[in-house]
């Protein structure tokens, strides 16, 4: 489920817009106008849906919540339509194959103010590609500033969701759940999700994303993502302060002083995710110490 953020199982649908000549095309009218949707891929894909049906490229492309006017800007909130968004995914998938298809899905996940313009933009190139363009792969296209920002976009995820693979730990409660907390600066839950299911396929858990308040919930069988703050209702088990200091004295151990090297840890595990992790829980109290007064140096 991974990669699926959509539903499956797509019928037949109809072109997604006028064409011209056999080309897809999205025509510039001039018209400072900002499409808004509700943040998921599937309203993002709605709003790439209407400006294809309108032969409009609006100057911006956002989630409401993220929405910041500009001077003499209008706004037009586009309402989620799981039907439009299958027949972008079917077109796009038809036109240059469903491996671009999910470099795209992926790329949805950051954060970037730029990301609903630089799929619009994208798939107007898809639509429009040559067939010899397609036959050697758009991916491949990195010349072109539409395809080389979504690899940006997708490098950066895949990335990000390969941190977390590492850095994820997780805290037995009372009530048979394990729990995990971590803050990811790209929207991965469902990334990971897939990975952990297949590890722990016997074990209850919930892996919560605190920074975008978005939770993979598995219940031994199937997972979901739910949306809103979670907390750790039940109290942690006898035994996992035993594991706290398990992973203590693991990473300790393989310290070696005559090598300590702040800068290359920090560039190998981030700073960032330090809070969330029972082995560094030392070194990030340590370095907020320093970091109140002020201080540079092996403190870091």
């Amino acid at each position: 489920m991974g990669d699926e953020l959509l539903l499956n199982g797509a019928s037949e649908l109809g072109s997604l817009a006028a064409s011209e000549g056999g080309r897809f095309f999205v025509e510039q009218t001039g018209r400072d106008v900002a499409y808004l949707h509700d943040g998921s891929f599937e309203g993002l894909l709605s709003a790439v849906f209407l400006a294809f049906e309108r032969h409009e490229m609006p100057t911006d492309l956002i989630p409401s919540a993220q929405y910041v006017p500009r001077l003499g800007q209008e706004s037009l909130e586009v309402d989620t339509d799981i039907q439009h968004a299958l027949r972008v995914r079917k077109a796009l998938t038809r036109k240059v194959g469903s491996d671009a298809f999910r470099v795209l899905m992926r790329a949805s996940l950051c954060d970037d103010y730029d990301v609903g313009m630089s799929i619009l933009r994208f798939v107007a190139y898809a639509m429009a590609s040559p067939i010899s363009a397609r036959r050697r792969g758009i991916l491949n296209d990195l010349s072109h500033p539409a395809v080389n920002r979504i690899e940006q976009l997708h490098v950066r995820a895949c990335n990000e969701a390969e941190k977390m693979r590492q850095f994820i730990r997780f805290s037995h409660l009372e009530n048979g759940i394990w729990f995990a907390r971590c803050n990811p600066n790209v929207s991965v839950i469902p990334l990971v999700m897939g990975h952990f299911a297949a590890r722990f396929n016997d074990q209850p858990f919930i892996i919560y994303d605190e920074n975008h308040k978005l939770s993979g919930i598995y219940d031994c069988r199937s997972w979901q993502l739910v949306r809103g703050e979670a907390h750790e209702t039940a109290s942690h088990t006898p035994q996992d302060s035993t594991m706290v200091e398990a992973w203590q004295t693991f990473y300790d151990s393989l310290c070696v002083d005559a090598r300590y090297n702040p800068e290359l840890r920090r560039k190998f595990m981030p700073q960032r995710l330090w809070k969330n992790l029972p082995e560094m829980k030392p070194a990030a109290a340590k370095a907020a110490t320093c970091s109140a007064e002020h201080l540079v140096g092996p403190c870091g």
